[in-house]
């Protein structure tokens, strides 16, 4: 499934953060981040299809800090951006 994946140490935080995008037009939904992508073990992310720089502002308007954002290639690898 390709797409942006903003991750969030916890999954009040990714819900807030959806909550938010939600609100600015931006459709996502909260998932337990993956493996490849969770730098501690466990965490939450935000699964968008949009670009990141609308949801990236929008978020940091309202405060909102996220960990790290990552895109999942066609191919299944993962590339921070």
């Amino acid at each position: 499934m390709s797409g942006y994946y903003f991750t969030f140490r916890s999954q009040t935080a990714a819900q807030h953060a959806a909550r938010t995008l939600e609100h600015a037009g931006i459709e996502g939904f909260v998932m337990r981040a993956p493996k490849a992508v969770s730098r501690q073990g466990c965490g939450y992310c935000v699964h968008i299809y949009a670009e990141p720089q609308r949801a990236k502002i929008e978020l940091a308007q309202q405060k909102i800090a996220w960990q790290r954002v990552y895109l999942q290639l066609p191919d299944g690898r993962w590339e921070e951006v």
